[in-house]
């Protein structure tokens, strides 16, 4: 289909039946209303000396994301976890942030239940499902979220929501909540689906990777979450393969890789206030790689501090990836495979007896 499609807005709203790109546009807004209801309620913890967040899928990544802003403010230990393992330390001075948007992820209510065990503070982020039941139950801090979006829609809300709350027990933590929410507005107005082609930076980036293998490398401060989303929303909107990477692991490994027949596109995820030394080292690694790909895209970060920065180019790509999507004639919304796969293991094996297993 031709690439007028993206500046055809009848067309748009034909394939983007379920709304994708209106979701992504509410990033801003999403984001000051969790932090508000992170703040509404009021933290029951006073006294802990590490933090470990635990979710999967788009709800991992905005622990992620938080995690590399505490990393600025916090004199203790950060953690994230994406298994249904517990580091051994975890006890009962650890605080324990949950996310779960659907409050149903296997894995998260696997840490729940064994934090649990250990007596851990425990905070619960979530639309509802297993997990509001048991926070409930148990007399957690709950942070309840609107429940009408897919968890990867829900990123505003979850990030929001656990800076809100973690706002009340660290001390000089300063989300920058609302000047990052004027910066994602202003970009929205770049990238929005009323904006040509010709003059939109997304649309651009979405018509280079068509048809193409991305590789998404991001810069060191950026680093895993960043690539990762970006990959990942390709993966679940355009139903694309996409791999994703970051520097300066990619360095040591990924720099010897030869194409053979298969050119990728390299999309390299920049900070332009990175440290000056890793942007050296990253642009010789990928001057070595060029012969081997069809193309390098640099994209660059805006803001002016780390949420800022992650938060930009991750609009970028979630713009990018539905832009992909509609390209190639695919509802963004749609996750048929991942739905029939929990379909299927909810068959086969045992229903979850989380809720009833963890008491007072």
């Amino acid at each position: 289909m031709s690439s007028n499609i993206l500046d055809n807005p009848a067309l748009i709203k034909q394939i983007d039946i379920s709304e994708m790109l209106p979701k992504i546009d509410g990033l801003a807004n999403n984001l000051v209303d969790g932090y508000k209801l992170g703040l509404s309620k009021k933290c029951k913890v006073n006294n802990y000396k590490a933090i470990v967040f635990f979710g999967l899928g788009g709800s991992g990544i905005a622990g992620e994301i938080v995690h590399h802003k505490l990393l600025e403010h916090s004199n203790i230990p950060i953690l994230t976890i994406k298994n249904t393992k517990l580091p051994a330390f975890i006890d009962k001075d650890t605080l324990c942030i949950a996310l779960s948007y659907s409050g149903n992820t296997t894995e998260t209510l696997a840490c729940y239940k064994e934090a649990f065990r250990r007596k851990s503070k425990i905070t619960a982020i979530t639309s509802g499902g297993t997990l509001a039941k048991i926070a409930r139950k148990n007399d957690d801090d709950l942070i309840l979220l609107p429940d009408y979006f897919q968890p990867r829609q829900a990123l505003g809300f979850l990030v929001g929501g656990a800076l809100g709350h973690l706002e009340q027990i660290i001390d000089n933590l300063d989300s920058s909540i609302m000047s990052t929410a004027q910066l994602l507005i202003s970009l929205k107005q770049k990238y929005c689906a009323s904006v040509k082609t010709a003059s939109n930076p997304a649309k651009k980036i979405a018509l280079d990777i068509r048809d193409r293998l991305p590789l998404i490398y991001a810069c060191q401060s950026l680093g895993a979450v960043c690539a990762s989303r970006w990959k990942n929303q390709i993966n679940e909107n355009a139903n694309c393969p996409a791999y994703a990477n970051h520097f300066p692991e990619l360095s040591h490994n990924e720099i010897m890789a030869e194409g053979g027949k298969i050119k990728p596109i390299i999309l390299y995820l920049k900070n332009p206030d990175e440290d000056a030394n890793n942007l050296i080292a990253n642009s010789i690694t990928l001057k070595l790689m060029e012969p081997e790909c069809t193309k390098i895209l640099e994209v660059a970060s805006d803001g002016d501090d780390l949420l800022q920065k992650m938060l930009s180019i991750i609009l970028l790509g979630d713009y990018v990836s539905t832009y992909l999507a509609i390209l190639n004639e695919i509802d963004p919304t749609s996750v048929d495979k991942i739905n029939q796969l929990k379909k299927e293991l909810s068959q086969k094996t045992k229903k979850s007896k989380i809720l009833e297993q963890t008491k007072e």
